[in-house]
């Protein structure tokens, strides 16, 4: 018996919902001596920079405990980079999506 496109939908909603769940408890972060969690942000807006560096960083670092190197992205750059990345197995922890 073939699943129906609404038992495939399904599936694979519950699939991406649990996606960035087994990301975050996968380990390697500096708790289990793997290092930095690495975050990728697109754009080089001075607003948005200043924001994540004085007040977003820190404050997940005092929360956690968890030290977080950040590298900012050109737009155009984004893909490319997180293609060769991915295929390297050197990708970010966590990507910032930007405002789209």
């Amino acid at each position: 018996m073939r699943p129906t496109r609404r038992a495939l939908a399904g599936i694979l909603a519950g699939c991406l919902a649990v996606l960035p769940l087994s990301a975050c408890s996968s380990g390697g972060g500096e708790q289990d001596g793997g290092g930095p969690l690495t975050v990728w942000f697109p754009g080089n807006e001075d607003t948005e920079i200043k924001l994540v560096k004085e007040t977003l960083v820190p404050a997940f670092e005092k929360a956690t405990g968890t030290k977080v190197e950040v590298t900012y992205v050109d737009w155009p750059d984004m893909s490319p980079k997180l293609n060769a990345a991915f295929a390297a197995g050197t990708a970010p922890d966590v990507i910032g999506h930007g405002v789209a």
